[in-house]
């Protein structure tokens, strides 16, 4: 038997967000509730819920049917999918009119999904909201920083496609020596002030998970993404002094 308790959760939200508040307290930073492998077992029905009663801008699951699942729970959520597009067993057609039913928000890690996208989202008349993820040295998914910013472009020249945000995750942000992760921050800094340059700017950039929530202040942008967090528990014994967080 699990117990969870969401007035814990309500209490490490506020925490989270009083750190923010603390760190920019003239911007107002969006804040994305990671909610993928069922809330991290606590349950993504409930935990959502409360998440968006607490004023969560937005919530992030792993995969399409988890986020299918979701949207009956919180109809007006924004609900961003970080595992890339599977083409299920349905049509493409019949599987992305889908998904545009239950409006989600899709990662764009290469050119065949963006492409996937364009197409058959033109073919429905609709334009599907997308984030474009770069891996800036994680190397899970994500458009290869190297090359980062010719793939984009060519994204951009998707016309069905609605381009929301971009965003990179960190490997290490949660570790007392934080060189790599500024590393990849360097990294991702440059490739915005490029596109920037390049006339590609994006309403939501997000970097920070937990661990550079509590550790690196420079990695907010306009999104944080906590997850262990939320949940009571700390990444690493890095930034315990900064935060009290109550297992839920």
């Amino acid at each position: 038997r699990a117990e969870i308790d969401l007035k814990k959760l309500e209490f490490n939200y506020n925490q989270l967000r009083s750190i923010l508040y603390k760190s920019k307290p003239h911007k107002k930073i969006k804040i994305c509730g990671i909610v993928k492998a069922n809330a991290y077992g606590h349950g993504i029905q409930e935990i959502s819920k409360k998440l968006i009663s607490l004023g969560a801008d937005y919530l992030g699951v792993a995969n399409y049917d988890e986020a299918i699942k979701l949207r009956s729970v919180v109809p007006d959520a924004n609900i961003l999918v970080f595992g890339t597009l599977i083409h299920s067993k349905l049509k493409p057609k019949t599987y992305i009119s889908k998904l545009l039913k239950y409006n989600l928000i899709a990662t764009v890690a290469s050119l065949d999904t963006a492409k996937f996208l364009d197409d058959y989202s033109s073919k429905l008349h609709k334009k599907f909201k997308v984030h474009i993820k770069v891996d800036t040295g994680l190397r899970r998914i994500g458009f290869d920083i190297k090359n980062a910013y010719e793939n984009i472009a060519k994204v951009f020249q998707c016309k069905n496609l609605d381009i929301e945000g971009i965003y990179t995750h960190f490997a290490t942000s949660e570790s007392p020596n934080k060189t790599f992760a500024k590393d990849q921050l360097e990294l991702f800094n440059e490739l915005l002030h490029k596109l920037k340059k390049g006339g590609m700017e994006f309403p939501i950039i997000h970097s920070a998970n937990s661990g550079a929530i509590l550790n690196l202040p420079e990695s907010y942008f306009d999104m944080v993404r906590p997850g262990l967090a939320l949940y009571g528990y700390y990444p690493s014994e890095e930034g315990m002094d900064k935060v009290q967080l109550k297992p839920i």
